[in-house]
């Protein structure tokens, strides 16, 4: 039997989230919660979550939530395993796209990454460092048809929960970022440690990426009248 000092120790896999002042708070800390509840579900940490801004910081959400952040220097290009871009107001992605210093580093981080993609309309800044030419996305069903106008390279997904083409990963809108790094837990650690994670969140389903943004049960509560709401319930 192997003695503990001898036993191998698994590797931590740096999970890179960037934010910017603007910031959709759950395109965050969904994901943020998913891989560690996974480090808790699994048997031993497997994520390092790193939540990054240019330069480091407290950053402000568009709900007033304030996050503390380390800057990109914190943490070596090369040494990232999964970077993904978050969404949120348009003055922040706009800032965020316009900067030379993030494009830098990223461009150096996803060339050696994994996988990297965006959550939300954290796609527009992916496009914009040029990270998805060529590629099918998601991002929020309000953005779909801006996405594409501005960047024709792109095949826009406008239904899909969340997209994998390549190393790149994309998903719709805010609670979608969920699904899909419920999917990239289970394809590194399997089913049975994803579904814990879903348990611990409290999800209703594990949902898949070719699920359609709109669901007919809420568009049915929002058509529905006080006489008929109890029943559709």
């Amino acid at each position: 039997m192997q003695s503990l000092d001898t036993a191998p120790r698994r590797v931590l896999r740096h999970v890179a989230l960037l934010v910017f002042d603007g910031i959709q708070i759950l395109d965050v800390t969904g994901p943020a919660a998913v891989f560690g509840a996974a480090n808790d579900a699994a048997p031993g940490p497997f994520y390092c979550v790193h939540i990054l801004s240019a330069q480091g910081g407290l950053v402000t959400s568009n709900s007033g939530v304030v996050l503390q952040t380390a800057a990109l220097s914190s943490l070596a290009a090369g040494a990232v395993d999964t970077v993904l871009v978050v969404g949120g107001s348009k003055a922040g992605l706009q800032a965020m796209a316009r900067d030379e210093h993030v494009r830098a580093w990223m461009l150096r981080a996803c060339a050696g990454a994994r996988r990297y993609g965006s959550i939300c309309t954290g796609a527009f800044v992916l496009a914009a460092f040029g990270l998805a030419q060529g590629k099918r996305v998601a991002t929020h069903w309000e953005a779909t048809a801006l996405l594409g106008e501005r960047h024709p390279d792109l095949e826009v997904d406008a239904n899909a929960l969340y997209v994998e083409d390549g190393r790149v990963w994309s998903s719709a809108g805010v609670t979608t970022g969920i699904d899909m790094c419920l999917a990239l837990v289970a394809r590194d650690l399997g089913d049975g440690i994803a579904n814990a994670v879903a348990r611990r969140l409290v999800l209703y389903a594990r949902r898949p990426g070719y699920q359609s943004q709109f669901s007919p049960v809420l568009a049915a509560q929002a058509r529905s009248d006080t006489s008929f709401s109890g029943l559709l319930d």
